[in-house]
């Protein structure tokens, strides 16, 4: 699959007297689990699965959220733990702002699969857009595979040569109902590659199997604890959270089908497509059809209002939550549509973004409304504040003054235009002007250079310092394009024609000094050298955010 727009148009390496080249960033976070093909390509560190790109201090894997679902992957007891953590969620207190301080979710383990084999490995094998594919293997055969993406319906994992071998950390209570313990002996059926599995703390998941070789009935005993097929195992497993009665049906009724790979295409700015490749797996206990049944796979709630389908597709019966998004709802990736999802935005969500993507708001406030809400005296206090503001080192904070004071001097400018303000705005425009001169020089204490390890365009101040968390995490996150946005942003209006006295100052020095397009140039670049485009994660994507990406890819085109 490939994309149009959104492919590299410019595939050239950065200029190495602009940036400087280095492999430092080896003796931080090493990619230590990535397969050697693939490490010489551009790794995309701020995925919602970076956790899976390198080792924690502890040398183990931190977990990743392709929610609805908590992943726990144990390099060293070779496990991948399933969770649906939405009930555990612990909220800390409510802070000034009204919001909860913070959160966070306990390591739980609710289905764990184990690779019972010898001296495993995990390694991140692939990835797109929208996927990522691990594994652990042993030897040339034995190995579980997991194919992951945001909105999975279900947890798939290919077994290979090894036995099904599930537990968890609540324990086992029951499978199907009948109690799990020591004698436990579960017949399967040739027909029937499914079970319930009741955990003792209340939660239930459906486990399904594809169908064995020569169709063969797996059989399934307790191994101290461990709900473990009889023989080993070639094939898909798959495990889900059961919500309800009427969830368990769907679930069963959709059940062997999952998401390959995912790929995101962007040629307009009126919306955006996923690009689904998915797999199916043929469970025992469904029916033979000619077409293939549709892959079951959730959504977000903003995603449900700019979803575009040919035919209804929604399974409202089944919603789960995500682990700090709000709720899901499963839809349909189907063969009939291409596997295609188009989402488009709304003609009023056109318009009010085209209203308001401009430097000036939609409408010259009042000078009632000028007054009433003290717009003067809320200037003064910002620029007095600003006047004051030592700014770190580096273009992220660069990016972030650069638009802030030029929104103080865009906001002076105009209240200076009314007569009834103008003495008392004129000297606060000349302070926020002096400001904003201050952050026009081009060089930079921790000039940017390029990583060769993960690839990508990452501040220097890490080796300085040696701290990965400088820059925001520039080092850390190596998608510039994303990470330099409001540097991209703050910087763009020198080409264009805009008449203020903001954007006649900054087109005026940029052109004298002519340095800061190349490095712009450097940071829009895309292609097999850097990560590719995209803005934060598609999945989370909100659809008030379209505005500012496609500004963000009008520059990049």
């Amino acid at each position: 699959m490939s994309s149009t727009k959104m492919q590299a148009a410019d595939t050239a390496p950065p200029d190495p007297t602009l940036f400087q080249y280095t492999n430092a960033l080896k003796q931080f976070i090493s990619p230590t689990t990535i397969l050697p093909e693939k490490a010489t390509g551009p790794v995309p560190t701020n995925k919602w699965w970076g956790n899976l790109l390198s080792l924690n201090a502890a040398g183990r894997l931190d977990p990743v959220y392709p929610s609805p679902y908590a992943v726990f992957i144990d390099n060293v007891a070779a496990t991948i733990a399933c969770s649906y953590l939405y009930d555990s969620m612990h909220q800390g207190p409510i802070n000034v702002n009204g919001a909860i301080s913070y959160y966070y979710f306990p390591r739980s383990s609710n289905l764990i699969f184990s690779c019972q084999a010898p001296s495993v490995q995990f390694s991140v094998e692939d990835w797109d857009d929208l996927t990522v594919q691990v594994s652990l293997t042993s030897g040339s055969s034995a190995f579980l595979r997991s194919v992951m993406a945001l909105g999975q319906a279900y947890m798939t994992i290919q077994h290979g040569d090894v036995p099904i071998c599930l537990s968890s950390e609540s324990g086992i209570a029951a499978v199907d109902g009948q109690p799990f313990g020591d004698g436990f002996l579960y017949h399967g059926q040739v027909d029937v590659g499914k079970f319930v599995v009741t955990l003792h703390n209340g939660q239930r998941w459906l486990v399904c199997w594809s169908s064995p070789a020569k169709g063969q009935a797996l059989t399934f005993t307790c191994d101290k604890q461990v709900l473990k097929s009889g023989a080993h195992f070639n094939g898909i497993v798959q495990a889900a959270i059961v919500a309800s009665d009427d969830a368990l049906q769907i679930l069963e009724q959709y059940a062997g089908g999952y998401v390959h790979r995912g790929v995101v295409t962007c040629d307009t700015v009126h919306g955006f497509q996923y690009h689904w490749e998915t797999r199916r797996a043929a469970v025992q206990s469904q029916q033979p059809t000619k077409a293939s049944p549709p892959v079951l796979h959730f959504v977000l709630e903003h995603h449900k209002s700019i979803l575009t389908f040919h035919s209804q597709a929604v399974v409202p019966a089944l919603t789960l939550h995500s682990h700090t998004r709000g709720p899901m709802t499963a839809y349909l990736i189907d063969s009939a549509s291409g596997n295609i999802w188009d989402f488009a935005f709304s003609e009023q969500d056109e318009q009010n973004v085209e209203r308001c993507a401009q430097f000036h708001a939609p409408r010259d406030p009042s000078v009632q409304d000028i007054v009433e809400n003290r717009l003067v005296d809320h200037l003064q206090d910002e620029i007095n504040t600003a006047a004051t503001w030592t700014l770190p080192p580096g273009y992220y904070f660069k990016g972030k003054a650069l638009q802030k004071y030029g929104s103080l001097c865009l906001l002076a400018a105009k209240l200076a235009s009314y007569k009834e303000f103008q003495t008392q705005v004129a000297p606060l425009a000349a302070t926020a002007l002096s400001k904003l001169k201050q952050l026009l020089d081009t060089a930079n204490e921790f000039p940017l250079c390029y990583d060769v390890v993960y690839k990508g365009l990452i501040t220097s101040e890490v080796f300085v310092k040696h701290d990965v968390n400088v820059e925001f995490g520039n080092a850390v996150y190596n998608d510039h394009h994303y990470h330099y946005g409001y540097f991209i942003t703050g910087t763009q209006p020198p080409r264009s024609s805009i008449e203020c006295l903001y954007y006649i100052y900054i087109n005026i020095y940029y052109c004298a000094s002519g340095c800061i397009f190349p490095i712009l140039d450097g940071l829009l670049k895309e292609s097999h050298i850097v990560p590719r485009y995209l803005i934060d994660s598609f999945p989370f994507v909100d659809k008030n955010e379209h505005g500012t990406a496609n500004q963000r890819r009008a520059f990049s085109d």
